[in-house]
């Protein structure tokens, strides 16, 4: 198995995990720009509920919206959005994928913590 099916298929593992501890939202991954190109990621777009906006172009990865961004640890994590791609008014978990250990868990303080320590 290479590197990219390894992770392509640890991403899948954390996106059915938001998807079945919070079954309501849609999600958004943000990744490490390297990260993103081992996803294999597809055109995709949002639309916006006011039909004056047209729709914005996205990358996507397992019908998940993608955010490259500089993040400081090897990670993806997993943002609930509403279906236009809007974070929720209420507070809903974050999820995070460790690639280093294929480790998926709920983003919490004590998560952030552990991963800023190096434990």
């Amino acid at each position: 198995m290479t590197t990219n099916d390894w992770t392509q298929e640890r991403v899948r593992d954390l996106v059915a995990h938001a998807r079945q501890e919070q079954p309501r939202w849609s999600w958004k991954l943000s990744v490490r720009p390297e990260t993103l190109a081992m996803l294999d990621p597809k055109p995709g777009a949002l639309t916006h509920p006011d039909p004056g906006f047209a729709p914005l172009d996205i990358l996507t990865f397992d019908g998940c919206e993608l955010a490259a961004l500089d993040l400081l640890w090897d990670i993806v994590l997993a943002s609930a959005v509403d279906a236009h791609g809007f974070t929720p008014n209420q507070v809903v978990p974050s999820y995070w994928l460790d690639l280093s250990t294929g480790v998926v868990e709920e983003w919490t303080e004590e998560a952030h913590t552990r991963l800023t320590r190096g434990t």
